[in-house]
């Protein structure tokens, strides 16, 4: 999908306004990120979580049905590859503490170690 079309898929998503306010705040505090996912198709969900599962590859996804399918979540990474999980903790903290002033969940706030997810709370216009 081209970066165009991926932008029009995204703009209306519910989480689309957040997650362009965490990428400004994340690039005013000198740690800038970029937005790798927001909409995502059943179809997608279903291929990341057959990855690991029945198809080759780690497992990348917890849930059939994610956040990302309703428009609901976004995927984040930082621009500097340097920042991984596992080699600045301090970053990555940044990131979480951004998300939380923001009403956002983070990945770790669900149990899971997915530290590049955000995704609006649950009584935020669920039915």
């Amino acid at each position: 999908m081209s970066l165009f079309r991926t932008r029009l898929t995204n703009a209306n998503a519910p989480i689309a306004p957040d997650a362009a306010d965490f990428e400004e705040i994340m690039r005013e505090l000198e740690l800038p990120v970029r937005i790798t996912e927001i909409v995502r198709s059943r179809t997608r969900q279903e291929d990341l979580y057959a990855q690991g599962r029945t198809k080759p590859g780690p497992i990348v996804t917890w849930t059939r049905s994610s956040q990302h399918i309703r428009g609901r979540a976004f995927d984040f990474a930082f621009r500097d590859p340097a920042i991984q999980r596992d080699t600045d903790d301090d970053a990555w903290d940044v990131a979480g503490e951004v998300l939380h002033r923001m009403g956002l969940v983070w990945g770790p706030d669900l149990g899971i170690a997915d530290f590049g997810h955000a995704q609006l709370p649950s009584d935020a216009g669920d039915s």
